[in-house]
């Protein structure tokens, strides 16, 4: 029931009281959300960045993508199973127990002796992030207005932007001064914040009646199993096992994904979401490795440069917005796709010792820019062409897209690293290998981008739909 929250003050017709009661539970729903958005940006951002450190600590250098593939690989589970929910139940049980389950995983990540622990843990995060991920979209379509959407999750993308500037220098002083597992814990007290002020405000959402998600938890275990078996395979080829694993884990995986993207004008919006968030995050995933040790950098400014790439996509994303009613998602696609390419292009020529570290800066800040055009573009075509009460479905759908497009990204690139350590190469020639995949990719999603809904120069979108992901 899109706009409840909204269109009950304007219905109702018992006065003052109930109006300001419905103005205060809109306003702590928001706060709510808006909190949940800062929590899982600073949680995504500062474990990035102390990643190197906590591998070494744990001696775990060879699991250095699993700490990545693990948390987004379950999440995959956690936005399948709470999407299905959130249309046939209402949103407040799965964000409840997505969160509880998110604050397990935390402190088991802050307390794991070894790696494999660790990824465990990592396991626990991703379910519940990936639960409470699946909600927060989809609360934002049943509980405002059509016309009030646009703007509440523009304040939901500007909930980044403090993150952006804090996580990461935070993060890494405190993981050099205090030790890394301090930072999981600090996330904690924001779980419980969050929980006090979303979930008293949606106790009396009503489930849409009738609508059942396509997408299952069967669906999703599949695609976990089939893109893990991959993942797994990826470190041990070319052996023939290897090869007979990794064949099996794609068509599994990919079988159990058609069944979860949505068909028609929501289809080839998720598909350049998935392959935008490959590219990019097939090259953020690993900066604050390149800089530390191929530059030979401090963890500070490893955090410096996430900071800039944050802060650089909120600007895209401010740009997209503004465009929005000017230009069709193909022209804002093709656009923003160049500039991700030339700053990973940007970030393989920063590898070089002689080259200055600036280089680094300057090329993220321009990928940063173009993800904040493109990846809105692909959240408002998806959006626009959702049905009623199928919103749950649609944040499913481009959840899977960020999560396993990640989770990909950082397997491939950690198999890469893996066998370089092994043949004796240097960090910088794997990331040299994985940034230049990922800059071939960016072409393919630019031939997705082009099937978008309302993709000619003279069918502009209406509206913009400014989020990250979580």
């Amino acid at each position: 029931m899109p706009g409840r929250v909204y269109e009950t003050v304007a219905a109702d017709g018992r006065g003052g009281d109930a109006r300001r009661n419905a103005v205060r539970a809109r306003t702590l729903l928001l706060s709510g959300l808006l909190l949940a958005v800062t929590l899982h940006a600073f949680h995504a951002m500062a474990v990035v960045v102390i990643v190197p450190v906590l591998a070494a600590d744990l001696d775990g250098r060879a699991l250095y993508g699993a700490v990545f593939s693990a948390y987004l690989l379950a999440s995959l589970v956690g936005l399948i199973a709470a999407g299905d929910r959130v249309d046939r139940r209402g949103p407040r049980r799965p964000l409840a127990e997505g969160l509880v389950v998110f604050a397990l995983g935390l402190t088991g990540s802050a307390l794991a002796p070894t790696m494999p622990s660790l990824i465990a843990a990592r396991v626990l995060e991703g379910l519940g992030g990936g639960a409470v991920s699946a909600v927060l979209t989809a609360t934002v379509n049943r509980e405002y207005a059509a016309s009030d959407r646009p703007r509440i999750l523009a304040m939901m993308s500007a909930a980044w932007v403090l993150p952006g500037l804090v996580a990461p220098p935070v993060a890494a002083w405190i993981a050099e001064t205090y030790g890394w597992r301090w930072v999981f814990l600090g996330v904690l007290p924001l779980v419980g914040v969050s929980a006090g002020l979303t979930l008293p405000s949606l106790a009396s959402t009503a489930p849409v009646a009738g609508v059942r998600s396509t997408a299952r938890a069967g669906l999703a275990v599949q695609l976990v199993a089939g893109f893990g078996l991959l993942l797994l395979a990826l470190e041990r080829l070319p052996a023939l096992s290897a090869v007979v694993a990794f064949t099996v884990g794609l068509l599994v995986g990919a079988r159990a994904l058609t069944g979860i993207v949505p068909v028609g004008d929501r289809r080839p919006a998720v598909t350049t979401r998935f392959l935008l968030v490959f590219v990019f995050f097939g090259a953020d995933t690993f900066l604050p490795l390149a800089l530390t040790d191929a530059r030979h950098a401090s963890l500070f400014t490893a955090g410096a440069l996430m900071t800039t790439g944050a802060l650089s996509w909120s600007f895209g994303a401010f740009v997209q917005a503004r465009w929005a009613t000017r230009l069709a998602p193909a022209r804002v696609a093709t656009m923003g796709l160049a500039l991700v390419a030339a700053g990973i292009v940007g970030e393989i020529v920063a590898l070089e010792p002689s080259v200055p570290l600036w280089v680094a800066f300057v090329g993220w800040s321009a990928a940063g820019i173009g993800m904040g055009l493109v990846y809105n573009a692909t959240g408002v075509v998806a959006m626009a062409a959702t049905p009623s009460g199928r919103e749950g479905e649609t944040s499913t759908a481009l959840g899977v897209a960020d999560a396993l497009g990640f989770a990909l990204a950082a397997g491939a690139g950690g198999a890469v690293l893996a066998w370089s350590e092994r043949m004796g190469g240097t960090t910088a020639l794997a990331l040299s290998i994985v940034w230049s995949v990922m800059v071939v990719v960016c072409l393919a999603a630019c031939c997705a981008g082009r099937a978008m809904r309302g993709g000619r120069a003279d069918a502009p979108f209406e509206a913009s739909v400014v989020s990250l992901p979580s």
